[in-house]
């Protein structure tokens, strides 16, 4: 049964970092990654894991959950973007969990005649190897439409898919003199094979593979408080590019940046995050982020703000994110 899963998700979708030059699918959306840095990796668990490390849904202590993102607008000259982001896992058992995500984007770049689509729908499956260890297997398929003129061609379209491999170490609670820890660590290679099937190949779409690592510590200083602090590492160690001509970026080149990020919880309902990210290659890869969650009954609302973030790389990335999420588990059961 587990095999059949498995291969089921390979064919329909996965999840991982995408980047295109002048793309969107690679602007992190959700709130919370965004306040700590723009990290997930090792992070917590949490509705949109989907896109760092699905294997830390199967460590959720919620059964299934459902997730919605939307980057708020700030100028009138930004009304010409609109993006849309779906997560939703489940763990049918102690051993698995499964996720799914659709993320969209649209763009007409203050041009009607030159607009750009980029979809991705994904999804993945997790199994838990040990009560600490867990590895996931994510695959994607995303389009890219975009009406530029590009070699000489219009109407340019670009269907391609991806496969990732990833891990996630989640420890026993230890005790230690004045508070209680617990270890975290994980792994994420995304786009293992990243390939075109497009009708036209003659276009430039860039869909690095990518390496991401992580570590983080959770310090438990009673049932009402806790913080949390994590590192995370992520660089490129391949790339598809889908006109051969190109020249293709070494291993480590743009891209590869560390990042810490640091999460405050009191009572599981008021969650303050910041975060630091540092670009190895790039400055608009160096920013602060704040963030804020407030967790009811059923639904948990966060937002993140990215400061220091410049506009040449892209505007949108700088902007408000919101995040919705509904414990589907609660809801149904309380209908009853």
């Amino acid at each position: 049964m587990i095999r059949k899963n498995v291969c089921i998700l390979v064919l329909i979708g996965g999840n991982s970092l995408f980047a295109q030059q002048n793309g969107y699918l690679n602007l992190v959306t959700d709130a919370i990654a965004a306040g700590q840095g723009e990290i997930g990796v090792a992070t917590s668990t949490d509705v949109f894991s989907q896109f760092w490390n699905p294997s830390k849904y199967v460590f959720s202590k919620k059964k299934c959950e459902v997730g919605i993102t939307q980057i708020r607008e700030g100028t009138k000259e930004q009304t010409n973007f609109s993006q849309i982001r779906l997560n939703y896992y489940n763990k049918p058992s102690r051993r698995n969990a499964y996720g799914i995500s659709f993320r969209g984007y649209a763009s007409s770049e203050n041009n009607a005649l030159n607009p750009l689509y980029e979809i991705a729908l994904d999804g993945s499956y997790t199994l838990k190897l040990s009560y600490t260890f867990a590895l996931s297997i994510a695959s994607r398929i995303f389009y890219i439409k975009d009406n530029t003129p590009i070699a000489n061609t219009q109407n340019n379209r670009n269907l391609m898919y991806g496969i990732d491999v990833s891990g996630f170490y989640f420890g026993n609670e230890l005790a230690f003199m004045n508070f209680n820890g617990r270890w975290r660590a994980g792994f994420n290679i995304s786009n293992l094979r990243s390939t075109s099937i497009a009708f036209i190949k003659n276009i430039t779409s860039y869909a690095p593979t990518t390496f991401r690592m992580g570590t983080g510590f959770d310090f438990i200083f009673n049932k009402n408080e806790k913080l949390a602090m994590t590192t995370e590492y992520k660089t490129l160690i391949g790339t598809y590019i889908g006109n051969p001509m190109e020249t293709k970026p070494d291993p480590g080149s743009p891209g590869s940046l560390v990042a810490l990020g640091i999460t405050y919880g009191y009572q599981e309902k008021i969650i303050v995050r910041t975060g630091y990210s540092y670009g190895l290659n790039l400055r608009r890869d160096s920013f602060t982020s704040l963030g804020l969650g407030l967790r009811g009954k059923h639904i948990t609302i966060d937002g993140a703000i990215l400061i220091g973030v410049l506009e040449k790389e892209n505007p949108k990335r700088k902007n408000l994110r919101i995040s919705l999420t509904l414990d589907l588990e609660k809801v149904f059961s309380a209908q009853k």
